[in-house]
């Protein structure tokens, strides 16, 4: 009788005692197994019967002589295989070993945080108004040891028009990024909200831009967004400092966060994006198989990994010039801001960001999903990709005009 471990798949016979054991292809738990017994046995002339440990899940093709199937366990397995040699009338035995891997997926766990702690938040959010979408999840690294989501994200669809779009990621090595990056997200929108509600001649600026494309329209119109875009950061700074101010033993740097701050409106003659951009993620205006434009640049770090976060030299009247940047264009597809959690598995360096194949890539997994009902319950289940090595927090806000 075999082992009671041992399940098997064909009929039994009295075998002999088996043999050193003959190594099999490693196999993972969750991805289809194959492999050809001739290439491990080139003696086997027919298959019997294999004997495997109960929920392996595997099954010998006695027709091929191939084992296939989809592990389900993981570790390191013995079966014992009884076979017709080529050399031999004699029934066979063979014992074979198999190393089942596994799934790196499953080796994260998923601690909720703590709702009563300081500034908690939830661990993921989505949401949608109109064109717009927007979804945060908390990365794998955060959720194995049950700390909070760092990032954040806000919309808004004003009814004069414009569309806002914010997106922060905190700092995980600072205390209360999270708080940082929520005060971005909801200062900008405050501000921006008021401001675009009363804006005079900001309509008429885009549209004496979009008629004649002079340096003299440009600056006129880079500097009506400058103002918004740029004072929207100077006030969640305040913001920001006001909040560390009420918070014990806090510090500006405990609330270290980066920014992407956007605004969006279709015009009949083309579509305008702009943003103020701090730290790294990405913000595109992107047009399928056409032209993709990056409306900034990453800051790095004095070391891999380091990026800029608000503070006071990223709001002088010159770095908010700098850092406001706009697009016009006729045919838009979508105005895409994210954190680094998804730009960098998607992208990998600053130079693949001015990849259209790889935005063109991009596209063809969220289109889909921006086409769907609750879309935003989509992307964010989307962002639970799986990246090696990339198990940061991801946000992802998009202005899709076909949504």
């Amino acid at each position: 009788m075999p082992p009671s471990f041992f399940k098997p798949t064909g009929p039994s016979a009295q075998t002999p005692t088996p043999q050193r054991a003959r190594p099999l292809p490693n196999g993972r738990v969750g991805q289809a197994y194959r492999v050809a017994l001739r290439e491990v046995l080139p003696e086997l002339h027919e298959c019997l019967t294999l004997q495997q440990p109960s929920g392996l899940g595997l099954t010998l093709e006695t027709h091929t002589g191939q084992i296939t199937g989809t592990p389900l366990l993981a570790g390191d397995f013995n079966l014992e295989l009884t076979f017709n040699s080529k050399t031999s009338a004699a029934r066979q035995t063979c014992r074979l070993s198999l190393a089942v891997i596994q799934d790196p997926k499953n080796l994260w766990k998923n601690v909720p945080s703590n709702p009563q702690g300081l500034f908690a938040r939830p661990d993921s959010w989505s949401g949608q108004q109109r064109h717009l979408l927007a979804a945060s999840k908390r990365g794998r690294s955060h959720a194995h040891v049950g700390s909070y989501r760092d990032d954040d994200c806000a919309i808004a669809h004003l009814a004069c028009g414009w569309s806002l779009l914010v997106a922060a990621d905190g700092a995980g090595s600072a205390h209360y990024s999270r708080r940082g990056a929520e005060l971005i997200c909801r200062s900008a929108q405050a501000y921006l909200s008021q401001q675009l509600h009363e804006a005079r001649g900001l309509d008429a600026c885009v549209q004496a831009f979009a008629s004649a494309r002079t340096p003299q329209n440009h600056t006129q119109l880079h500097r009506q967004l400058t103002a918004l875009l740029g004072g929207a950061a100077h006030q969640a700074l305040l913001d920001i400092q006001a909040d560390v101010a009420q918070t014990a033993a806090a510090q500006l740097k405990d609330y270290a966060s980066t920014a992407l701050i956007g605004l969006y409106r279709p015009f009949a003659f083309g579509t305008l994006c702009a943003c103020y951009w701090v730290g790294d993620g990405a913000a595109a205006v992107y047009r399928q198989g056409r032209e993709v434009i990056i409306l900034g640049a990453a800051d790095a770090g004095e070391y891999a990994g380091q990026t800029r976060f608000l503070d006071a030299s990223t709001v002088t009247h010159e770095a908010q010039h700098a850092r406001t940047q706009f697009a016009l264009v006729e045919d838009l597809t979508a105005f895409i801001l994210m954190t680094d959690g998804v730009s960098d598995p998607k992208f990998d360096t600053e130079t693949n960001l001015h990849s259209l194949p790889l935005w063109d890539a991009l596209w063809a997994e969220l289109a889909p999903l921006t086409r769907t009902e609750d879309a935003h319950l989509h992307l964010l289940s989307w962002l639970d990709f799986w990246s090696q090595g990339n198990h940061d927090d991801r946000t992802l806000v998009l202005a899709v005009p076909s949504a």
